[in-house]
């Protein structure tokens, strides 16, 4: 199901102008660092409640998950380009126009805190027309802001986010479990190591603990496994977690080892399908992009290739006005791996 049909983004951290159409239901963001591919996830993210700064805020801070000392003024004035105090996202979500226009100016204020030192604050508005609604929020922000209201009072559609070191921080499954869906990530970490036959939450301390049943060693906590395993539970978990909505990924590969992609992308492809998901995943591995392609080897593969996957590479043009994209469907991303060695990234 691909809710997410066209993504047009302006002036968002460092990416001017760039288009996206024809997205499928897998979608692969590829380029060079510094290319924006996780500046378009997190546009993305934005869409999910686009009336809400506190939302926006949350999104911007995830690059800072493991040492969030920015304020949250700065985590919002980053996102800005530095040419424009605006930021403008449109997409076409399920047949309806979305546009997001985030516009203001910045001034510099004195309080009787900071009298003798300026503070900078955004002042601006929040517009939105999403089908037939059209909403228009005032929005101030400053260096002193430490709270926002999530007035909830529009979304979208339902997106799950997963940074490229969340496996070190989340542990999803509890909620995952109380879905009855237990056996459908154990089936998963199977794929990971055959040994692995149970999954169980136990309470240590107040705070819900993973246990993975290994016919080796017994019953052991989660944390005594390496990335690889924790960071393929996450993923299971969070396509579980998305379902009928959108899941976005960065950097996909980290900590999973390149011999147990291929078996874990079949899997992937037919979870997105079953749970009715749609995905963005940025990588900078063509052992990633070759892993996708390879994974699909049944009686639907030119199907799955040519309609569900797009590889989509993006990367900053010489005047910086615009980011060129090139967007592939599978099948021809294979074949131009398969005949010509192709680079795509």
């Amino acid at each position: 199901m691909s809710y997410i049909k066209e993504l047009h983004i302006k002036n968002f951290r460092g990416i001017r102008d760039l288009e996206l159409s024809d997205l499928g239901v897998v979608n692969v963001i590829v380029g060079e660092n510094n290319a924006g591919k996780t500046s378009v996830l997190e546009a993305i993210a934005i869409i999910e409640r686009p009336t809400e700064l506190g939302n926006i805020i949350r999104v911007g801070g995830l690059r800072e998950i493991l040492n969030n000392k920015s304020s949250y003024y700065t985590i919002f004035k980053n996102m800005l380009n530095a040419d424009s105090n605006s930021i403008n996202i449109s997409a076409n979500i399920e047949g309806q126009e979305f546009d997001l226009d985030i516009n203001g100016n910045r001034v510099h204020m004195l309080t009787e805190e900071t009298y003798s030192k300026e503070i900078e604050r955004f002042e601006g508005k929040i517009k939105v027309n999403y089908g037939e609604k059209k909403i228009v929020e005032n929005v101030t922000i400053s260096q002193k802001d430490k709270e926002f209201v999530l007035d909830n009072k529009l979304q979208t559609v339902s997106m799950e986010y997963v940074t490229s070191i969340e496996h070190l921080t989340n542990n999803i499954p509890n909620e995952v479990i109380k879905k009855g869906k237990k056996k459908e990530l154990v089936d998963l970490l199977k794929i990971f190591d055959k040994n692995i036959v149970g999954l169980e939450m136990l309470e240590e301390n107040g705070k819900t603990i993973p246990y993975l049943q290994h016919k080796k060693f017994g019953l052991m906590p989660l944390s005594t496994y390496g990335e690889g395993t924790k960071k393929v539970l996450l993923l299971g978990s969070s396509i579980i977690k998305a379902e009928n909505g959108v899941l976005l990924i960065d950097e996909v590969e980290t900590a999973i080892h390149i011999d147990a992609l291929v078996d874990i992308f079949k899997w992937f492809i037919k979870a997105c399908k079953r749970h009715k998901v749609q995905v963005f995943m940025t990588t900078h591995s063509i052992e990633v992009i070759d892993s996708l392609l390879e994974s699909q080897n049944d009686v639907d593969r030119l199907k799955v290739l040519r309609d569900l996957i797009r590889i989509i590479t993006i990367r900053n043009s010489l005047d910086e006005k615009k980011t060129k994209v090139r967007n592939i469907d599978g099948l021809k991303a294979y074949e131009l791996r398969e005949d010509f060695n192709m680079e795509l990234r």
